[in-house]
């Protein structure tokens, strides 16, 4: 078994929480879900199923992933490539 926790953008209501949970667990191989709304994180815990395939559910359901906790965003939009060329 592995456990992944994932940040996402937007738990606002215990709602949230519920569609996050119920959701997951519709899919095969996920055993627990976990979710702590004050850090925006869903702790998920899981055999035979691949991390894509949890992140492809939340995405279905309206949630997504928060890539500035990972890192991924400052790096896309701090590379040379990402910046607008000037032409003076």
């Amino acid at each position: 078994m592995e456990t992944e926790k994932v940040i996402i953008t937007n738990i606002l209501f215990k709602n949230d929480e519920l569609t996050i949970k119920k959701g997951l667990l519709k899919l095969n191989g996920v055993v627990e879900v976990i979710i702590e709304p004050e850090n925006n994180e869903v702790e998920v815990t899981f055999e035979h199923i691949d991390r894509e395939k949890i992140i492809n559910r939340l995405y279905a359901l309206g949630y997504f992933e928060d890539f500035t906790e990972n890192r991924l965003l400052f790096q896309i939009t701090s590379s040379p490539i990402a910046l607008p060329l000037r032409w003076n």
